[in-house]
């Protein structure tokens, strides 16, 4: 007789014909961390960008951590893993693009780690409100290594930090910058 045997993959094991990238994971209105923490249990790796703040209550403040991006985590995963999260409380959906999920370029979240680690309270705009400019890396000072386009307005030279898949942008006001063609 023949044996045989059956392995069940879970879903934070990596498919080797299915590249890992990072995701972009909708999650209802103030569920960031509880679904950060049920995917991690499920053996995602699992991204919330948090900025520290202070929320001033009647009768105190306090100092809280706060989502970067409102009801949105990241998620480092194939495509196929992608599939099995859809079950996992709190997640509305998965940013697509064109009918398939999108992928989060590594320097994006390389930039989100950054400012993050930064503990400042950076303002986010919608794309709507930028011009184009030339892609540029900030080279000084407590943002080297983020990427970014350049706009400049009345008030001088700023580094927009663009996540085209979120439509949104962070702000950095800096002006020690290296064209990414030049590197």
């Amino acid at each position: 007789m023949s044996s045989f045997s059956l392995t069940t993959i879970t879903p934070a094991q990596q498919v080797p014909h299915d590249k890992a990238n990072w995701y972009v994971i909708k999650t209802k209105q103030n569920a960031e961390k509880r679904v950060q923490e049920r995917l991690e249990t499920s053996g995602f790796t699992v991204f919330l960008p948090l900025y520290q703040t202070i929320r001033q209550w009647s009768d105190r403040k306090k100092k809280i951590k706060t989502p970067l991006i409102p009801s949105h985590l990241f998620v480092y995963c194939s495509a196929t893993e992608l599939r099995t999260i859809y079950t996992t409380q709190g997640i509305v959906s998965v940013l697509s693009e064109f009918g398939k999920p999108a992928v989060v370029r590594e320097h994006e979240i390389n930039n989100l780690r950054i400012v993050c680690s930064l503990n400042l309270e950076p303002n986010c705009v919608s794309l709507e409100k930028l011009q184009k400019g030339a892609e540029m890396e900030v080279t000084e000072g407590p943002f080297t290594g983020l990427i970014g386009v350049v706009t400049k307005n009345s008030k001088g030279m700023h580094v927009h930090i663009i996540f085209k898949n979120l439509g949104i942008a962070i702000v950095l006001k800096h002006t020690r910058l290296l064209p990414l063609s030049k590197k």
